[in-house]
């Protein structure tokens, strides 16, 4: 009888370990994909090429670091802003006082980039690039292309925008954009350089 019971509450203990272990190794089970997502950071180079013709007008590299697989992503902001006349008051006779008003415009690169893990060494760049630069402040001087003429006795601002969604090698290099601008006729290239940092 004694031993039937010890039996009894053995078996009721082994139940009891199993019970409590089951829960542990399902959320071991659970973690193994969050480890399989690690996160790796990156080094990026942005290179923006303008060229008139074959002359190379310029060349702005922009380098930064992105973590893949990370909720949050990298942002690149430079430039400057240029007062833009947007109106004025007083007709400037018999001495009167013109005061002009004036509008501030952001002139520069605005980069947005975030990345995740591909496999096989490769990375996906979800990347934006916003480039706006001035083309002309001489009000003589009328900038002509294809079916276009612009003239303007203030600041000409160009602005190009584009959104990339790449997959990329650790130390490949890839050519994202190669555009014409159909009123200068200058031709923008943008090439991406992806490694990772060890």
């Amino acid at each position: 009888m004694k031993l039937a019971r010890n039996r009894i509450l053995g078996t009721a203990g082994l139940i009891a370990l199993a019970c409590t272990l089951a829960p542990l190794r399902a959320q071991d089970k659970q973690s193994s994909p969050a480890e399989q997502k690690k996160i790796t950071p990156l080094k990026i180079t942005i290179v923006v090429t303008e060229l008139d013709g074959a002359k190379k007008i310029s060349s702005l590299p922009y380098t930064f670091f992105v973590n893949s697989d990370d909720s949050s992503n990298s942002r690149v902001r430079v430039g400057l802003r240029v007062p833009v006349a947007v109106g004025s008051s007083g007709n400037g006779t018999s001495g009167a006082v013109v005061n002009t008003q004036y509008q501030y415009q952001d002139i520069g690169t605005n980069i947005d980039c975030a990345a995740y893990s591909s496999g096989e060494n490769r990375f996906k760049l979800a990347l934006s690039v916003e480039r706006s630069f001035l083309s002309s402040a001489d009000g003589n001087k009328a900038l002509t292309g294809e079916n276009v003429t612009v003239s303007s006795g203030g600041p000409i601002i160009q602005h190009f925008s584009s959104s990339y969604n790449l997959l990329i090698h650790d130390g490949q290099t890839i050519e994202a954009t190669s555009t014409t601008d159909p009123v200068s006729g200058r031709v923008l290239q943008i090439s991406v350089t992806a490694n990772v940092v060890k």
